[in-house]
C-alpha cells in the first residue's frame, strides 16, 4: 500500500511538472496583449473596466494572446495615457504599452448610445510604434452580448495574432486546460476461444461426474440425504471415476484462469490529472480508482 501511494504521488508531481513545464512554454510563446480606456463618453464611468476586462477575457480564448485587461491594466497606465489625447501622440501609445509590458495594445473610447455601447479602438504596436484603428465593434450593454460580439471581432482587432486552436487533441480543451499523459492502459479481453472452450468442456465434464455420483445415490439410496443400506459406490470404476471429475474440475478451472488472464487491445484510460491554468492562477486536479 505504501508503494502504491508513493507511485501515485510521484506520478501526480511528474504530471504537474510536465503540464507547468508545457504551459509556460506555450505562455512564453503567445503574443502578449493589453487592453485599456482612454475615455468612456455618455456612459458610467464603471463599464471602461468591464468592457476592457470582457474584450480581454474573450481575446484570451479566442486568439493565441496573453492578455492584460480590466482594471489591473487600467492602474497600470502612465496619467498621460488615460484620456483621449493620448490617441493621437504615437508616442502617448507607446509609452502605454510599455508601462504594461506588452506587444501590442488597444485603447479603446467608449460611447453610450441609448441601451448600446459603441467601441472604438486603436491599436498599437510597441516596438515599431506603428497605430491604426480597428473596425468599431456596437453591442448591447450586457455581458452576453458583449462576449458574443467580442468573439466575432477578435481576429479584426488583432489581425496578426494567430486564431487560438481549440483543441490540440484528446488532451487538451477549448479554454485552454491542459491534461496531464494518460495513466497506464486499461486493457479489453481478446481472443478467448480456448479459455471458453476449457471452460465448456471442463464444466460438462464436471457436471457429467456429479450428476452420475448423484444418479448412484438415488439408484441405491432410500434417498439422497437418507442413509444408504450398502455401499453406492460398489461396483464403480473408480479410476475412471476420479478421472472424469478430476479432469473435468482441471479443464474448468484452467479455463477459467485464461479467461480473467487474457490480455487485450489496450484503450487509453481517461487521464486524472488535470491543470487548467488562468492568467493569475492554476487549479489542479486529480482522480484515481483504488
Amino acid at each position: 500500500m505504501r508503494k502504491l501511494a508513493l507511485q501515485t504521488i510521484t506520478l501526480v508531481l511528474f504530471s504537474l511538472g510536465l503540464s507547468l513545464a508545457t504551459s509556460i512554454a506555450h505562455a512564453q510563446s503567445e503574443t502578449k496583449v493589453g487592453v485599456t480606456v482612454a475615455a468612456v463618453i455618455n456612459a458610467s464611468p464603471h463599464v471602461g473596466p468591464r468592457v476592457s476586462a470582457t474584450l480581454g477575457k474573450m481575446l484570451g480564448e479566442t486568439l493565441s494572446a496573453s492578455v492584460l485587461a480590466g482594471p489591473d491594466a487600467q492602474a497600470r497606465l502612465p496619467e498621460a495615457a488615460r484620456s483621449e489625447t493620448c490617441l493621437g501622440e504615437s508616442s502617448c501609445l507607446v509609452s502605454a504599452g510599455k508601462a504594461l509590458g506588452v506587444d501590442q495594445l488597444l485603447m479603446l473610447i467608449i460611447v453610450g448610445v441609448g441601451d448600446e455601447l459603441k467601441i472604438e479602438a486603436t491599436w498599437v504596436d510597441v516596438a515599431s510604434g506603428e497605430t491604426a484603428l480597428r473596425p468599431g465593434i456596437t453591442t448591447a450593454d450586457t455581458d452576453d452580448a458583449m462576449r458574443a460580439a467580442f468573439t466575432a471581432k477578435a481576429k479584426e482587432l488583432l489581425p496578426d495574432v494567430a486564431a487560438r486552436q481549440s483543441a490540440v487533441d484528446d488532451r487538451v480543451t477549448p479554454g485552454g486546460t491542459l491534461l496531464a499523459p494518460n495513466l497506464p492502459a486499461s486493457k479489453k479481453k481478446k481472443d478467448t476461444g480456448a479459455a471458453k472452450l476449457l471452460m465448456i468442456g471442463g464444466g460438462a465434464m464436471y457436471a457429467g461426474w456429479l450428476g452420475y455420483g448423484a444418479y448412484q445415490r438415488f439408484s441405491v439410496c432410500d434417498g439422497f440425504f437418507d442413509s444408504c443400506p450398502r455401499d453406492y459406490t460398489a461396483g464403480k470404476n473408480i479410476a475412471v471415476d476420479v478421472i472424469v471429475g478430476g479432469i473435468g474440475t482441471a479443464a474448468l478451472s484452467a479455463g477459467l484462469y485464461l479467461y480473467l488472464t487474457a490480455d487485450g487491445d489496450e484503450t487509453p484510460a481517461p487521464s486524472p490529472v488535470g491543470l487548467n491554468v488562468g492568467s493569475d492562477s492554476f487549479q489542479l486536479s486529480y482522480g484515481a480508482r483504488f
